[in-house]
């Protein structure tokens, strides 16, 4: 009777994961590919590699063809991973999904609201600036670079850990191209904000976020002006001096 309880309690878990991972999974999808539409017409003003040429409205076909068949190539890998746990094993790795991919799916949603309108379509092989492009440094921004693609792949590893089969690995798959896309646009925000991106490359960490929050201290259309969280009050920062507008959160 007790281990009829049991299997009831780890199937139910079970069921109650895999819900909760596919549809944060599914929701991102969604919220991307809301994004790539809203910022197929805007003007460019920089890029780099062939960053324009996939900025296209012609373009939207294409992309439309490429999820179809990224989905569908998920779909049929939908296979459980030849691996043999033992109840405690299964437990532990569907609660350490969870742990993961529920922050990451929040830091995911968390950047992408942070970056409003500054949001664009980027791949490994280029990516672009708006004409009216602003440099974000608050929120997530302000602790990580690049807290989508981290949320991302906190996501991906959760899925990997909750449904343990090929469609999730196929998914952990992306984190590499993700890498390529955050370096190409790296560069091309170094090009379009000189000092100003030095300095924030210099205050912000890459991929692991910083326990402390650097302080922005900027008003909408003002020149950037910042102050460290570690710097005593009057203290300016390489930030004071980085001629560029950035993002702060408003009051």
């Amino acid at each position: 009777m007790g281990t009829r309880r049991l299997k009831s309690r780890r199937t139910k878990l079970g069921t109650l994961a895999r819900g909760v991972a596919g549809a944060a999974t599914v929701s991102v999808f969604l919220m991307i590919a809301a994004g790539v539409l809203s910022s197929l017409r805007r003007p460019r003003a920089r890029h780099s590699g062939l960053g324009t040429a996939f900025s296209r409205p012609a373009l939207l076909p294409l992309y439309g063809a490429v999820v179809s068949s990224l989905v569908i190539g998920g779909l049929r890998l939908w296979r459980p991973l030849p691996l043999r746990l033992s109840s405690r094993a299964e437990r532990a790795a569907t609660l350490g999904g969870l742990a993961l991919l529920l922050p990451g799916t929040a830091l995911t949603f968390w950047g992408r609201v942070r970056l409003g309108r500054m949001w664009d379509l980027s791949s490994s092989l280029g990516a672009t600036v708006y004409a009216d492009h602003r440099l974000v440094t608050c929120g997530p921004f302000a602790r990580v670079r690049h807290p989508i693609y981290l949320g991302w792949f906190l996501l991906a590893v959760g899925d990997v850990l909750v449904f343990r089969n090929w469609s999730a690995v196929f998914l952990l798959g992306s984190v590499p191209s993700m890498l390529l896309r955050s370096w190409r646009e790296e560069q091309v925000l170094a090009d379009q904000f000189g000092e100003a991106w030095t300095a924030y490359r210099r205050a912000v960490p890459a991929w692991i976020p910083r326990l402390r929050r650097t302080a922005f201290v900027a008003r909408r259309g003002d020149k950037a002006q910042s102050l460290d969280a570690r710097a005593t009050p009057g203290t300016m920062t390489p930030w004071a001096s980085a001629q560029a507008f950035v993002d702060a959160p408003e009051g």
